[in-house]
């Protein structure tokens, strides 16, 4: 998973979603649930935070691409950046106080 849009599972006393991370400050952090939804929550509602498994691409995304168009856009992706986009994520969820 490219680390910027790495997936986490957040769950609340309420309810567990799924989205990106977006901004983070001391107090909350919000997390984009969908395209052009988004939740900003207390940190002190989080239960647990942590990366989920379950990428935010939909499935079957590759179903249109010809094996010669999928072998390309990978190498294209794989010659960005050094290939650091692909090094597992750095990023831990922070535990809470």
């Amino acid at each position: 998973m490219v680390p910027d849009f790495q997936n986490y599972r957040v769950e609340t006393a309420d309810e567990l979603l799924g989205g990106i991370i977006g901004r983070e400050t001391v107090e909350t952090i919000t997390l984009h649930t969908g395209a052009t939804d988004s939740r900003t929550l207390g940190r002190k509602e989080i239960l647990s935070m942590e990366p989920s498994l379950i990428s935010v691409m939909p499935e079957g995304l590759d179903a249109g691409l010809s094996d010669e168009e999928l072998i390309d856009l990978i190498t294209f992706l794989r010659s960005l950046n050094n290939e650091k986009w692909l090094l597992p994520e750095t990023r831990k969820p922070k535990k809470r106080n």
